[in-house]
């Protein structure tokens, strides 16, 4: 989310204090893989389609439902941002496979380049 404000004390917005919302459950259950492609959307979790195999397979096992929280700390910790997931992929160009990940790819340049390496620290 972006926001943009034009005078500086629209910035104190930021810094309000709001009530907390209330926890709230997800019917999974009841409504099945529905529930939780529902709440991806809405809640903006931005799962992908096998982590809501896995949340269904793992709330159906608990035999409960799971809560808006326990979604949005799954989403976070499992974020391109925290598991780099593109950047550890295994990559396959022109039908072969490639050896590193971009990530390896990226480490092996600096290794062969050190003077580069000053620029990425």
């Amino acid at each position: 989310m972006e926001t943009v404000f034009f005078a500086l004390d629209d910035a104190e917005q930021l810094f309000a204090h709001h009530q907390p919302t209330p926890v709230t459950s997800v019917d999974l259950l009841g409504q099945g893989r529905q529930a939780l492609i529902d709440a991806n959307l809405r809640l903006g979790l931005a799962l992908a389609e096998d982590e809501i195999d896995y949340l269904q397979d793992a709330f159906t096992k608990l035999g409960r439902n799971p809560n808006d929280i326990e979604l949005y700390m799954f989403a976070q910790a499992n974020s391109e941002h925290c598991r780099h997931k593109i950047f550890n992929a295994d990559w396959v160009i022109d039908g072969e496979q490639q050896p590193k990940s971009l990530f390896k790819m990226i480490k092996n340049h600096l290794r062969n380049h050190a003077r580069l390496r000053s620029l990425c620290l």
